[in-house]
């Protein structure tokens, strides 16, 4: 848990980061009016300005690694509460099994089952906690200014129903170079036919997936348990994915392969999504991460809140929905969002894909995202309040665009390769297409 000195010092971050930029602004802005003022004069704001900007730039960094360096002590015990978690469960499952053979009595067992029961609590308690240290370095990380992270839940919590996208999650250690090497050694011949099919939706500017063949999707080391799934449909060209509620932080989620890395450029994303079951409490959709599902790099948020029957967007800083009970189950809806890298902002429209009816759309809002090179559909649950979920997913398209080209006008507008299979004609922008 974070002491209350730890706290102290994070809450500085922001504000320093704040004065930080503050200090380069009226920097370029002394370096704008040189001339206009005595050498002397700006000879002296001048090292004024870069001697703050020194000092801030310090003090930013060493806030910075020092809860880098706590963020991995974090990690560590959390990889040992699941470990000990693991455990326990096990000790449970096997006096069950020995009740179920008549190998204890009634009164054993019952003794023994809420001894492990309390543990499993007091250990989700633990995991609980450090999930929210996480919650709370993150948010100091990505804030600026004079904020406070208690304050800014409760404000998500009235405005939103749920924290769900402040719920950051931890990671889990994995080996992708190990895997990826033992695929190639073992199955050659697949992995030639994989990377064939890959290669063709795959290229510097842009990533595409129809479904018509295999998507190569990667579940990143979590086994489905019975009544989950996260599979392909042959016959129907879409991908499926059921998953079930679970407390601790499982992270449940299947990964496109690697494609490159979207960065400081503009970018348009378009998906087809269908809701078929969802239970209360619980969101499914997809994150787009670096590399792999981590609390410190996520980038952009789109899910299907099942509380609020709405589609949430979020950067990690900001966060839109389409409004509650906006959307519907066994519908096909259209997601489009339009990155502009120049100005920050981001366009995002909602239809409904058979009719066009138009359900969510807004303009040049903040909204930006950060690096990412995998998308990852799914979700991580946390805890225990809802039950089921169900998702279909189709048509996903990411590309580089030209900020500078692309229209606003009500014209229309042809439709992407990632939308021809279910006809139907946009008379709005089609983000993904330029003038």
């Amino acid at each position: 848990m974070l002491t209350k000195e730890e706290k102290l010092s994070l809450q500085n971050l922001p504000k320093v980061k704040a004065e930080l930029e503050e200090t380069n602004q009226f920097l370029e802005q002394l370096t704008n009016s040189k001339g206009t003022i005595s050498e002397e004069r700006y000879k002296q704001l001048e090292n004024k300005y870069n001697t703050q900007i020194s000092e801030l730039e310090s003090r930013k960094d060493k806030i910075t690694n020092k809860f880098e360096e706590r963020k991995d002590e974090l990690k560590i015990q959390q990889g040992t509460i699941q470990n000990r978690r693991q455990e326990t469960s096990n000790n449970l499952n096997e006096i069950t099994q020995l009740k179920e053979q008549g190998a204890i009595s009634e009164e054993d067992y019952k003794q023994q089952s809420k001894q492990y029961n309390n543990q499993l609590k007091a250990i989700d308690k633990e995991s609980s906690q450090i999930s929210k240290d996480f919650e709370e370095i993150d948010f100091y990380f990505h804030a600026k200014g004079d904020v406070n992270f208690q304050t800014s839940k409760v404000k998500d919590k009235i405005s939103t129903g749920t924290s769900f996208f402040k719920k950051l999650p931890l990671s889990k250690i994995f080996n992708w170079k190990t895997i990826t090497l033992l695929v190639l050694i073992i199955l050659i011949p697949i992995t030639i036919t994989i990377n064939k099919n890959i290669s063709e939706k795959i290229s510097n500017e842009k990533y595409s997936e129809d479904f018509n063949t295999d998507p190569n999707f990667e579940l990143g080391g979590y086994s489905p348990q019975t009544n989950e799934y996260f599979k392909w449909d042959k016959e129907k060209e879409i991908y499926k994915i059921r998953i079930l509620e679970e407390d601790g932080g499982i992270e449940k989620f299947a990964y496109t392969p690697e494609f490159q890395t979207f960065e400081n450029k503009s970018f348009c994303f378009e998906v087809d999504i269908k809701g078929i079951e969802k239970s209360w409490g619980m969101s499914l959709g997809m994150t787009f991460v670096y590399h792999h599902y981590d609390h410190s790099n996520n980038s952009m948020h789109i899910y299907y809140n099942g509380t609020k029957n709405k589609f949430t967007f979020s950067d990690e800083i900001n966060s839109y929905d389409t409004g509650n009970n906006s959307i519907n189950l066994n519908i096909w809806y259209h997601i489009s969002v339009r990155y502009n890298s120049t100005k920050k902002t981001s366009d995002i429209l909602v239809t409904e894909s058979d009719s066009d009816n138009l359900i969510f759309e807004v303009r040049n809002v903040p909204f930006s995202p950060s690096q990412f090179n995998k998308i990852a559909f799914g979700h991580r649950t946390l805890f225990t309040d809802g039950d089921t979920f169900s998702l279909h997913y189709d048509n996903i398209l990411i590309q580089y665009i030209d900020s500078n080209k692309y229209t606003n006008k009500n014209q229309e507008m042809k439709q992407s390769d990632s939308a021809n299979k279910r006809i139907r004609k946009y008379k709005r922008s089609f983000f993904c297409f330029t003038d």
